[in-house]
């Protein structure tokens, strides 16, 4: 419980929370510190993430000393734990300057159209800590013009900035220009690994889309766009539809859609989907009047059994749309398709049908973040 105010006194809680029980909190809330050592305590955080161990560590065994000769063993073994692990961090520390400056350097490489930007962060001439950053959209730019406009940017956002900033797109010698080289083969390594994770998910998902192509009956090479539906409401009230769009089995969360629903009161998830879906086709190429169409899908997938499929195949009939449509049931993971009695079953382990529930999952994470802004909205 924080210390409250009353008659213009503060009044701090009798005994601290759980926290400091289980060495979570110093309990200055109430009072189980006094407030100079509070200081000290953050005065040694701001040293920590400065990268000053060496100060730390002197600071830590004098304490452990003093507590030691005054008996309190086992406060100074909680020290001893710190210091050990303080000694731990300074061996494990690779220095890379004599000079003890503090600088970083930023060393840029590129793959195709995506740039890496590894970051090495030295400080008292140890190296604390390395990062690798992608960039996106760099054609058209020079290396130093993308690594400049990086370095803005970083230290805009609230990162300490040091005494020195090395660029490996500048001119440099002797250890600062090795620790930039070791930069670029960190940022050349990250965006190799990068792209190959990239490869490997496109193959995963083109296998998915061809092994759900084969089982629901569609030729997978005629199988790229498909839309995936859901409905949400809350007993009813403040019903939102969704359209979630995979392009070869990847999503493209530009081409996402939701729908309020306007004509159906109450809870009717066949009625709202109905509406939905006749708002969606309306946006086909061929009947779309405000001139901005929208691709034919290639399958339409929506969350239910039998009945929803039905539902929706009388909805295309009446539209004269042949778009394929099929349905997911939640319950058992089983896929139906118009035309057939039993459902058909992928291997839990089948890409296909990983695809199918990520699609699934998808609308329904969308609808969901609709309808809660939407309710929101009317509760304010």
């Amino acid at each position: 419980t924080p210390p409250t105010m009353r008659n213009g006194q503060i009044l701090y809680p009798k005994r601290p929370c759980l926290d400091y029980h289980l060495g979570r909190c110093l309990g200055p809330c109430a009072r189980a510190i006094t407030p100079e050592e509070y200081q000290r305590v953050f005065k040694q955080i701001e040293r920590f993430f400065a990268g000053d161990y060496e100060g730390i560590e002197r600071s830590v065994r004098v304490q452990m000393e003093e507590e030691a000769r005054k008996e309190q063993f086992e406060r100074a073994a909680v020290l001893r734990d710190q210091w050990q692990s303080i000694q731990q961090l300074m061996v494990d520390q690779k220095v890379v300057s004599t000079k003890r400056e503090h600088a970083d350097f930023l060393s840029l490489a590129r793959l195709g159209n995506v740039a890496g930007v590894n970051v090495f962060i030295v400080r008292k001439g140890v190296l604390l800590h390395q990062e690798v950053f992608f960039l996106k959209h760099v054609s058209g730019q020079t290396d130093h013009e993308v690594l400049s406009a990086f370095r803005d940017q970083y230290y805009a956002g609230g990162v300490q900035k040091p005494r020195r900033i090395y660029l490996n797109t500048e001119v440099r010698r002797g250890k600062n220009r090795k620790l930039l080289e070791m930069g670029v083969t960190n940022a050349v390594q990250a965006l190799e690994q990068q792209q190959h994770a990239i490869e490997e998910r496109e193959q995963r998902s083109l296998f998915g889309v061809q092994e759900l192509g084969n089982a629901i009956g569609i030729d997978p090479r005629t199988l790229h766009r498909i839309e995936t539906y859901d409905i949400s409401h809350f007993q009813g009230k403040y019903t939102v539809g969704s359209m979630v769009v995979f392009v070869d089995g990847e999503p493209r969360p530009t081409e996402y859609r939701k729908f309020k629903i306007k004509t159906v009161q109450g809870s009717n998830d066949f009625a709202s989907l109905k509406e939905v879906l006749e708002r969606r086709l309306s946006h086909l190429p061929e009947r779309s009047r405000k001139g901005d169409p929208w691709p034919r899908p290639d399958v339409i997938v929506i969350d239910g059994g039998k009945g929803q499929l039905s539902s929706v195949r009388s909805v295309l009939n009446v539209m004269h749309c042949d778009i394929p449509v099929i349905s997911l049931a939640k319950q058992e993971e089983e896929i139906f398709v118009p035309g057939k009695s039993e459902p058909i079953r992928l291997p839990h382990e089948s890409a296909g049908l990983h695809l199918i529930q990520h699609m699934r999952d998808e609308a329904h994470r969308f609808a969901i973040g609709f309808y809660r802004r939407r309710h929101l909205k009317n509760l304010v």
